[in-house]
C-alpha cells in the first residue's frame, strides 16, 4: 500500500508543474511560475473551464469575487461583486460594455452610448470616421464630401469628392455621382440626376424624379417634374407642376403644365377664373392693351409694322357687318345684363373675327380636339367699322360735291 502511494506522488510530481512555497504552476514544460502569480498555467490547444451552470443554480450566498459561466437567460460569465451577480464586461452578458448583438436589461436614463467627460463622440466606418457627435450636440459629418445624406440609399452612388449635397428620403440623390451643390427632401426626391446636374432644389415625394442633368432647377411639391427630363432655370411649385424638357419656365400650381421654354404658367386646364389683387387699381392712360388668347396666353396687343409683314389694304367685305345681330343678354357666371354679339353667328358671317379653342378646353367632359367658336375680337370689329366709316365718308364726299354743283346750276338758271 505505501509503495503504491509512492507511486502516485511520484507520478503526479512527474507530470505537473515545479511546486513552490510561495507560487504554483501548472504546466508541461517543467517551467517555473511567474513571480506575480499566485497560479501560472502554461497551455497550448487547452484552457481554464469555468463551471457552468444555470441562472437558477447559481450559489444562494457566494463569496465575493466567485466566478461562473451562466448557460441561460442571458448567457456569460458573471461575478458576484458582494451584493449582486454582474455581468463580466466583454462577456457576453451585457453589463458595462454594449455587445456586437445588442444589450437586455437597459435602463433609459441610465445606461447610455457616449462620454463621461467634455469629450465628442466619433463613429466610424472601416475606420474611418463619418460623424461626429460634438460637445454642444450638433451631428458633423466627416469625409463625406461636404455632404449630407440620411435615409434608405440616399446618395447611394456619391463619390464624395466635395459634392457639398444634403439628401433626406428614402433614395433622395440615390444615383448621383459627382453633381454638386443639390438639396433633395423627401423620398425619390432628385433620385435620377446622375452627373453634371448642379444646383437643384427639390421638396417633395418623387420632387424632380425625372431630372438627370439640368441645372438651378426648383421644385417644391410632390410629383412636381417626376417624368420627363427638364432642362435648366426652371420653377415648379404644387403637385405634379412640370415643365417638360424644356428651360427658363414657370409652372405654378396643381398640374401646372409648361409647353415650351422661357414660360409662365399659372394653375391648369381647369382653372376658370383669374385674380390679380391690385391690378384693377392700377391704371395707365397710354399704355398698351393686354390680349388673352384661348389657350389662356396672355399678351401685349402691339401694332408697330415691327411685328406685322404682307401689309395690304383691309381684304375683308365690310359690308358684312350689316349682317351682324347685336344682342343683349344675361351673363351666366355673375347674373348681369350686358350687349354685345354671339361668337357661334360671327363665325357664319365673318369666321375672321372670332377666336376659336380646342372643344375640350372649353367645354368641361369633352374630349374633342375640334375647333370652336369662342369669343368675337371686339378690337378687330372696330377696324371693320373704321373701313366702313371710311367708305360713308368717301360716298358723303361725293354727295357733298354733287350737291354744291346742284346748288351752282339752280342759281344760275334762277339768275336768266
Amino acid at each position: 500500500m505505501k509503495i503504491k502511494s509512492l507511486f502516485i506522488v511520484a507520478f503526479l510530481i512527474a507530470i505537473n508543474s515545479n511546486i513552490f512555497a510561495q507560487n504554483v504552476a501548472i504546466n508541461t514544460d517543467g517551467s517555473a511560475p511567474d513571480a506575480s502569480a499566485m497560479l501560472d498555467i502554461t497551455a497550448t490547444g487547452k484552457g481554464i473551464l469555468i463551471p457552468r451552470m444555470a441562472l437558477a443554480d447559481r450559489p444562494a450566498s457566494p463569496v465575493t469575487g466567485l466566478m461562473i459561466y451562466q448557460t441561460d437567460a442571458t448567457p456569460g460569465f458573471y461575478y458576484y461583486d458582494g451584493s449582486a451577480w454582474q455581468a463580466l464586461a466583454g462577456g457576453g452578458g451585457g453589463g458595462a460594455s454594449w455587445e456586437l448583438t445588442g444589450n437586455a436589461g437597459t435602463t433609459a436614463g441610465t445606461n447610455f452610448i457616449g462620454t463621461t467627460d467634455n469629450q465628442a463622440v466619433d463613429f466610424r466606418v472601416n475606420d474611418t470616421i463619418k460623424y461626429r457627435l460634438e460637445t454642444n450636440g450638433t451631428l458633423t459629418p466627416h469625409n463625406t464630401g461636404y455632404s449630407i445624406f440620411i435615409g434608405e440609399n440616399a446618395g447611394l452612388n456619391d463619390n464624395l469628392s466635395n459634392n457639398h449635397n444634403i439628401a433626406l428620403g428614402y433614395e433622395a440623390l440615390k444615383s448621383n455621382i459627382d453633381a454638386e451643390n443639390n438639396i433633395a427632401l423627401g423620398a425619390y426626391s432628385l433620385s435620377s440626376v446622375v452627373a453634371g446636374g448642379n444646383n437643384n432644389i427639390s421638396l417633395g415625394y418623387y420632387a424632380l424624379f425625372g431630372l438627370t442633368s439640368g441645372d438651378e432647377n426648383v421644385a417644391i411639391g410632390n410629383f412636381t417634374a417626376n417624368f420627363g427630363n427638364p432642362g435648366s432655370y426652371n420653377v415648379m411649385i404644387g403637385t405634379s407642376a412640370r415643365v417638360g424638357a424644356y428651360s427658363n419656365s414657370i409652372a405654378i400650381g396643381y398640374d401646372a403644365n409648361a409647353t415650351a421654354s422661357n414660360q409662365v404658367r399659372l394653375g391648369n386646364v381647369n382653372i376658370s377664373t383669374f385674380y390679380c389683387q391690385g391690378a384693377y387699381a392700377a391704371t395707365t392712360g397710354s399704355g398698351a392693351n393686354m390680349f388673352v388668347n384661348s389657350s389662356g396666353q396672355i399678351m401685349r396687343s402691339t401694332s408697330s409694322k415691327r411685328y406685322k409683314k404682307d401689309i395690304v389694304d383691309l381684304e375683308i367685305n365690310t359690308d358684312e357687318i350689316y349682317n351682324l345681330r347685336p344682342v343683349s343678354y344675361t351673363g351666366i357666371n355673375d347674373n348681369k345684363r350686358y350687349f354685345g354679339l354671339i361668337a357661334e353667328e360671327v363665325a357664319v358671317i365673318i369666321p375672321e373675327l372670332v377666336e376659336y379653342a380646342k372643344e375640350k378646353d372649353v367645354i368641361p367632359g369633352s374630349s374633342s380636339e375640334e375647333l370652336i367658336p369662342d369669343a368675337v375680337q371686339y378690337t378687330m370689329l372696330s377696324i371693320l367699322l373704321l373701313k366702313e366709316v371710311q367708305e360713308q365718308k368717301t360716298q358723303i364726299d361725293l354727295l357733298i360735291k354733287q350737291n354744291q354743283e346742284l346748288i351752282k346750276r339752280i342759281s344760275i338758271l334762277e339768275n336768266k
